[in-house]
C-alpha cells in the first residue's frame, strides 16, 4: 500500500487526473507569487512531494521506470536522490529536519516494513513496536522521530516517539488505536488517538508523556496532522451530523474551521509553520482537490499564485517553511508531480507575509 502523510482512515484522495478540477479564474491583484519548480521522477509516471525545510531540501516518493514500484527521494537545488530501501520494493520519505535527516517507511525483504532515518547518505533502520508495520511520520532538529506502528499481532497501531535509539509507545486516549503525526521544536506531539470504548478518534497534543485531547469540529473524528512551535496544531475533523470534514486550527484551547475553496465539501490541513500559515487541500472524496495556504483568516487557491501557462494543477499542499515555501503533489502538462512553490512576489526581499496578504487583498 502507498505510503503517504495523511491520516489513517480512508480520507486523502487518490491522485487521479481525471478528478482534477481545475482554477480557471485569476484574481485580478493576484499576480504572479510563486515560481513552481517540477522536482522530476524516477522514470515513473508520478512524485509527490512530502516534507520541506527551510533550505528548500525537499523529500517525498517516485515511481521509479514502470511504476512497478516507489522509492523515497531527497531533492535540493536540482539533486534528486534516491534514498533506496532495505531490501524490500517501496518506500517514501514523509519528513527532514534542518539537519538534512529524512524520515518515512521503507519496506524489507521479508515484505513487512519499517520506520527509517536517513542521514547524509545512510540509510538507518530504526525499527517498530513488534508489528510487520512502522512509518516515521515527522522529525525535529533535536533527532526526535514521531510515527507509528503495529503491536505484535498486527491488530492494532500505536503512536511513538523515537529518540537515541529507543522506540516509546505513546498510547491513546482510552481506545485501541493512536497515530502520530507530527512532532515540534519542543517535543510536542500531534496525532490521533481511539477514546474510551472506540466510539471516536480524537486529535491530541503530547506533552512530556501526557495527553491532551483537542476536540473535534462536532464530529466523530479529527486529528492533528502538523503543529509549529508556538503550539498551534492544523489538522482535519469530522463536522457535526456526517455533513463532511474540514481543515482546522487549534490554538489557545480552541478549534477553528478553516472552511473550503469555493463551496467545496471537504478540506484538510497537511501543515503549519511559525506564522500560522497553514497548508492543505481542499475538494471532495471523489478526488476533485486543490491546494490551498491559509493566511491571516484566508484561504487562497494556490493555484491563483502561479504565472498564466503554467501546465501546472496544484492539488495538494504538504509542507510550507519558515519562508512560506511550500511542497507537494500537483499535475505538470499531464504528469503527476512532486512541486516545489518559491516566493516571487515580483520583488526579492518580500516575506511570505507579503505574498498572502497581495493575494488575499
Amino acid at each position: 500500500m502507498k505510503i503517504r502523510h495523511i491520516t489513517p482512515w480512508a480520507l486523502l484522495l487518490p491522485l487521479t487526473l481525471a478528478a482534477f478540477v481545475p482554477s480557471t479564474a485569476r484574481s485580478a491583484s493576484a499576480d504572479t507569487l510563486y515560481t513552481v519548480t517540477d522536482l522530476g521522477n524516477f522514470g515513473g509516471t508520478s512524485a509527490e512531494g512530502l516534507g520541506l525545510n527551510d533550505r528548500d531540501q525537499v523529500v517525498g516518493d517516485a515511481h521509479l521506470a514502470g511504476d512497478h514500484a516507489f522509492h523515497a527521494f531527497s531533492w535540493q537545488m536540482g539533486t534528486l536522490t534516491d534514498l533506496g530501501t532495505f531490501g524490500g520494493q517501496d518506500s517514501s520519505a514523509t519528513a527532514v529536519n534542518e539537519r538534512g535527516q529524512a524520515v518515512g517507511g521503507t519496506a524489507l525483504a521479508n515484505g513487512s516494513t519499517d520506520a527509517f532515518l536517513y542521514d547524509h547518505g545512510v540509510l538507518r533502520d530504526i525499527g517498530n513496536l513488534g508489528g510487520a508495520f512502522a512509518r516515521a511520520q515527522d522529525i525535529n532538529n533535536r533527532e526526535q522521530i514521531v510515527g507509528l506502528s503495529r503491536l505484535p499481532g498486527n491488530a492494532t497501531v500505536h503512536g511513538f516517539v523515537w529518540q537515541d535509539g529507543r522506540m516509546t509507545d505513546i498510547g491513546t486516549l482510552g481506545g485501541l488505536n493512536s497515530a502520530a503525526f507530527g512532532i515540534n521544536a519542543r517535543g510536542w506531539v500531534v496525532g490521533d488517538a481511539d477514546t474510551a470504548g472506540g466510539a471516536a478518534t480524537h486529535a491530541f497534543l503530547w506533552q512530556d508523556g501526557a495527553f491532551q485531547d483537542i476536540g473535534t469540529l462536532g464530529g466523530p473524528f479529527s486529528a492533528g496532522l502538523g503543529v509549529n512551535n508556538r503550539g498551534g496544531v492544523a489538522g482535519v475533523s469530522a463536522l457535526s451530523n456526517n455533513t463532511g470534514f474540514a481543515a482546522f486550527l487549534w490554538q489557545d484551547s480552541a478549534m477553528t474551521n478553516l472552511g473550503t475553496l469555493d463551496g467545496d465539501p471537504d478540506s484538510q490541513a497537511l501543515a503549519i509553520n511559525d506564522r500560522d500559515q497553514v497548508v492543505g487541500w481542499s475538494g471532495n472524496q471523489q478526488g476533485a482537490v486543490r491546494a490551498f495556504l491559509w493566511h491571516n483568516g484566508g484561504l487562497i487557491d494556490l493555484n491563483m499564485l502561479l504565472p498564466a501557462g503554467s501546465g501546472w494543477q496544484l492539488r495538494q499542499a504538504n509542507a510550507i517553511n519558515a519562508r512560506g515555501d511550500i511542497a507537494g503533489v500537483g499535475v505538470h502538462n499531464g504528469v503527476t508531480a512532486a512541486f516545489l512553490l518559491t516566493r516571487a512576489c515580483g520583488r526579492e526581499e518580500a516575506a511570505p507575509s507579503d505574498c498572502a496578504t497581495a493575494a488575499g487583498s
